[in-house]
């Protein structure tokens, strides 16, 4: 059905969907604007922007 993209943890989910080939929405590329917002598979990421509230980094539902 679709690919599994594993990120590293020296890479972005950006650098690595670039990097399998696709061509995901994203505007600022510094985790303000939110346009490359995704929900993840499986894992704990490490979210570095700015765009999700406090409740959103600590899993809970907003």
């Amino acid at each position: 059905m679709g690919k599994i993209i594993t990120v590293t943890p020296a890479q972005t989910l950006l650098e690595a969907l670039r990097a399998c080939g696709a061509d995901p929405a994203s505007s600022c590329e510094e985790g303000v604007c939110g346009s490359c917002e995704t929900a993840e598979i499986e894992g704990t990421p490490d979210h570095r922007g700015s765009v999700l509230s406090a409740a959103e980094h600590a899993g809970e539902t907003p």
